[in-house]
């Protein structure tokens, strides 16, 4: 599916609920990927209901020890969710608006949920919102991010950042590292 807006072009994908393409004027802001490749192939995608790896694939929550798949061999850890390997529901909301839905039933994660995605192209730009709804009658512990890909010729990121969680050999970060004022 894609969205067109002013200066803008979006390509959205169900397959992961992923990015496939973001141009601004022609000019590729986000890697291009191609509708059929999988979430790693693309220009973004979502993570959830976790982001990041959880070492082992292995946690406890209220009392409880949970072992995850190992989703991505041969890492030794479960890692970014289950939602960019799943496919997405898709939406219009408007000509210049889509949702994509995932409904998770528990299989893996021992919590069903629901993930939801809505992209809308504005005047200067596109608006996302990510959001992660646990459909069980349980606590369940969550996260989730989205995943960009920038073009790797030039692309520069501004940020304020105060600190870093830098990870060792094992991929798993163990403390928050303070940054220097530049």
């Amino acid at each position: 599916m894609i969205l067109r807006g002013g200066d803008i072009e979006l390509e959205l994908t169900p397959r992961g609920g992923c990015v496939a393409a973001l141009t601004w004027r022609g000019i590729d802001v986000l890697r291009r990927g191609a509708a059929d490749a999988e979430a790693l192939q693309q220009g973004a995608f979502p993570m959830a209901p976790f982001s990041g790896r959880i070492g082992s694939g292995r946690f406890v929550f209220a009392g409880r020890q949970i072992e995850l798949p190992k989703n991505f061999p041969p890492e030794p850890h479960a890692i970014h969710g289950f939602s960019w390997t799943a496919t997405w529901s898709s939406a219009a909301i408007s000509e210049r608006s889509q949702r994509l839905t995932h409904d998770y039933d528990g299989a893996d994660w021992p919590w069903p949920y629901r993930a939801e995605q809505v992209f809308s192209l504005i005047e200067d730009g596109l608006e996302l919102s990510l959001s992660l709804q646990n459909s069980s009658a349980d606590e369940m512990p969550a996260g989730f991010g989205w995943h960009p890909y920038f073009p790797s010729d030039g692309a520069e990121i501004e940020a304020d950042v105060r600190e870093i969680w830098p990870s060792g050999d094992s991929m798993i970060p163990a403390e928050p590292e303070l940054l220097s004022a530049p």
